[in-house]
């Protein structure tokens, strides 16, 4: 006897094969599509033009604004706060809330 769940996904691998061979899927979305690190080029973009330190909204504005790209705040605030440009040091933080690009 066969458990629930190799039932359950014998039943989905069925549908995607069939889905599959009828043309019908999409690719990813489009932010799936976007390079690894894509959003910390964008970051760092806009901190070397910039003439004071800003907060994760004015980079996020930023960037929409520039690039007319759409980025997740928390994606800002990531690579602002815990990514590996900010372990290294190439990000600072000058004040609470506020970052600047070392250098």
């Amino acid at each position: 006897m066969d458990k629930p769940g190799r039932q359950l996904r014998k039943r989905l691998a069925g549908a995607i094969r069939e889905q599959a061979s009828s043309g019908d899927v999409a690719g990813p979305p489009a932010h799936l599509k976007r390079p690894l690190g894509w959003g910390a080029d964008l970051v760092m973009a806009v901190l070397a033009d910039a003439t004071e330190p800003m907060s994760p909204m004015q980079v996020n504005r930023e960037i929409e604004r520039r690039f007319k790209e759409s980025i997740a705040r928390a994606t800002v605030t990531h690579v602002l706060r815990r990514s590996k440009l900010a372990r290294s040091g190439r990000i600072v933080q000058v004040a609470a809330g506020l970052y600047r690009r070392s250098g």
